[in-house]
């Protein structure tokens, strides 16, 4: 699941993987009942999304009791255990990582 607003990527001029497998979803539509009929393994976001950011998502899915795991992706950090340290305290039970996008890879999406 990838939660985030795919319409703005898209405008953006990026490319989404096109795969039936991976549900977009916009953050307001996360719902306990939205986990549930999906089930997903991994649920990816930006760290910064518009209108919330990752740890306003891990609030979320501590809530909803998700026992996936939370992936965020992001430019390098100048301190990304901050970050991680932070959502972590809040959200103990949430697996919860940093997925570091590099602009300069070859083998990013546009």
């Amino acid at each position: 699941m990838i939660v985030g607003d795919a319409a703005a990527w898209l405008s953006a001029g990026r490319s989404l993987p096109d795969d039936p497998s991976l549900h977009y979803v916009s953050f307001d539509e996360m719902s306990q009942r939205l986990l549930e009929s999906f089930e997903p393994d991994i649920i990816l976001t930006p760290l910064l999304g518009q209108g919330f950011d990752a740890l306003d998502l891990a609030v979320i899915l501590e809530q909803y009791k998700y026992k996936g795991r939370f992936r965020a992706l992001c430019p390098k950090l100048p301190n990304p255990d901050l970050v991680m340290r932070e959502i972590q305290s809040l959200c103990p039970s949430v697996d919860f990582d940093l997925f570091v996008v590099d602009d300069s890879d070859p083998r990013r999406l546009n």
